[in-house]
């Protein structure tokens, strides 16, 4: 995980631990907002029950060593299906369990976050007098983790808004969505997916902008930039480290993505990023749902 990252969480303090029993070779991490969704998860809450002090003081405890957890308050521990736990301190109206089927028709659960949204927000429009156009980071939030026994994906996001942008009909955000994933035990990492798309219920349009990378990659392991267009201005994004294949889907619907990390089976880290850009209507909020997944075998 980067350093910016753990800068992310210092001033966020915010967690997402989802563990489950289910194999990874599933439905978690399909595309969002493709199926009945759940936004009620209070029933689910475990927190003050001694099974859910256990989980919390055991998460905490393994985020504080990896350097990316900063305050355990707040956690909080949702069982939404048997064996499978949500462990989070984020808002629960960030956070909903979709219902999926899997690649053999069974019924799946995966979470789902929301970035944040904020329909009532406007700008006066128009460039001022006072400086150039420049970006602003409305929403950030790392991590979250899904992991069961076979492996697990870290995912973190930040949103931009530009400002100053001298456009009188829309306004321009980007999304960056990176992760880092790893097999564990005898299993191995076969792939590892983020996607995004705008959030599920919203009336805002989304009209494409930009979207990086802009093509499928295949590397061995080289340091790569992520830039996009948004406005009249370029945003860059952090450096990742690019290895094997990046195979990227770039959706007709505005807003939609995903990248999926794959080429071969591995049992150390690999890391999956992208960045897109949109503008909206003037006025209104880029909001989007995000997931994510990983395969794993037992054969390498």
């Amino acid at each position: 995980m980067s350093k910016t990252t753990k800068a992310v969480c210092v001033f966020l303090s915010m967690m997402l631990l989802w563990v489950g029993i289910a194999s990874y070779a599933s439905a978690a991490g399909s595309p969002p907002g493709s199926a009945v969704s759940e936004s009620d998860i209070s029933k689910y809450d475990i927190t003050n029950t001694p099974r859910g002090t256990s989980i919390v003081q055991k998460t905490v405890a393994d985020w504080t060593e990896m350097g990316l957890l900063c305050d355990g308050g707040g956690v909080r521990v949702y069982e939404f299906s048997p064996g499978s736990f949500l462990i989070t301190s984020v808002r629960p109206s960030q956070i909903r369990f979709e219902y999926v089927k899997g690649k053999k028709g069974q019924s799946e659960v995966q979470p789902v976050v929301s970035t944040s949204s904020s329909d009532s927000f406007s700008t006066a429009g128009g460039a001022s007098v006072m400086g150039a156009p420049y970006p602003v980071i409305v929403d950030q939030w790392c991590p979250y983790r899904i992991e069961n026994s076979t492996g697990w994906i870290d995912h973190c996001y930040r949103v931009s808004k530009v400002y100053d942008d001298g456009d009188s009909i829309y306004d321009h955000f980007t999304l960056e969505h990176w992760a880092t994933a790893k097999s564990k035990g005898a299993y191995y990492l076969k792939n590892a997916r983020i996607y995004c798309a705008k959030k599920a219920g919203s009336t805002t349009t989304f009209y494409w902008t930009d979207w990086s990378p802009r093509s499928d990659l295949n590397l061995s392991c080289q340091s790569i930039s992520l830039t996009v267009t948004s406005g009249p201005i370029s945003i860059s994004g952090d450096i990742y480290q690019a290895c094997e294949t990046w195979d990227i889907t770039k959706y007709a619907e505005a807003g939609k993505f995903k990248n999926e990390w794959k080429g071969s089976k591995k049992n150390t880290d690999r890391e999956v990023a992208y960045m897109v850009s949109v503008k909206v209507p003037q006025g209104k909020w880029a909001s989007w749902d995000l997931t994510a997944g990983i395969t794993t075998s037992l054969a390498p």
